[in-house]
Parts: C-alpha cells; sequence; structure tokens
C-alpha cells in the first residue's frame, strides 16, 4: 500500500507516493489515454450509438448526431460530421486548443492549460456555448436528426 499526501503547492496541488512526485497532469494523462482508447475502439468496431434523451423524450438532444460527427471526424470525413452536428466545429477546436496546450505544458514547462482553460470557462465563452447548443437543438429537431 503506497502513502499518499497531499500538499498545496503554489496554487495546484501535489500528490506524493512513496516520496515520487506524480506529474502535474499525470491523472489527467491517464484519463486522456483511455479516452483515446475508447474512442479508437469505437471507430475500428463501429459500435452502435444511441442518444438516451431521445429514448426517453421522443426529441433529439442538442448533442444527438455528435458521436457519429465525432467518427466521421476519425474517418477524415469532415463534411460529414459537420452535417451530423455543427457542433463538432467548436468542440473540435476546443479540443485541439486542449491537446495542444497540454503539449506545450510538457514542452515548455508553461502554464498554457490552465490559461486556455481559465478562457473556456469564463462566462462569454459558456454563453457562446450555451446560444450555439441551442441554435443546435433547434436545428436537430427541425430536420429529425
Amino acid at each position: 500500500m503506497a502513502l499518499m499526501a497531499v500538499r498545496p503547492s503554489r496554487g495546484n496541488t501535489e500528490v506524493l507516493r512513496s516520496g515520487g512526485r506524480i506529474g502535474r497532469y499525470g491523472s489527467r494523462g491517464v484519463l486522456f489515454c483511455v479516452g483515446v482508447i475508447c474512442f479508437a475502439c469505437a471507430v475500428v468496431f463501429s459500435l452502435p450509438t444511441f442518444c438516451l434523451w431521445k429514448l426517453l423524450f421522443g426529441l433529439p438532444c442538442p448533442g444527438c448526431g455528435l458521436t457519429r460527427a465525432c467518427l466521421l471526424l476519425a474517418r477524415g470525413r469532415f463534411i460529414g460530421a459537420a452535417a451530423r452536428n455543427i457542433l463538432i466545429i467548436p468542440f473540435l477546436a476546443a479540443a485541439c486548443g486542449v491537446f495542444s496546450c497540454f503539449l506545450a505544458d510538457a514542452v515548455f514547462h508553461k502554464r498554457y492549460l490552465d490559461a486556455f482553460l481559465i478562457v473556456l470557462t469564463s462566462k462569454p465563452a459558456i454563453a457562446a456555448s450555451a446560444v450555439l447548443a441551442l441554435l443546435s437543438w433547434g436545428y436537430n429537431i427541425a430536420i429529425g436528426n
């Protein structure tokens, strides 16, 4: 059993195990890798997708088609992905931004990801996301996605 202690250090938390330091993005990195593996399995094996909201209420949710859009995007079909759900465009932009900041943090040992996440969670960004989600939802309902 490894001994764990948590101590604050310059605004972030360091987790110590048996005297060694786990990297600042250790747990996020593991979750990212698990997500990539699950997504790769979905692409390779063409797993079925469904929407629980649509099954319960009979109407598509704002994210209906987003999983299929991600799968199409992984196969290089950008126009087909945007046709499934237009929210794939801001989602892709945010994912590329987080990934590039994650890499820049690892290479340059700066806090680009923290700054980017602050911007993504600001009130104007959340308001813009809500408006886009509502517009996408209206479009999904209109076309019966």
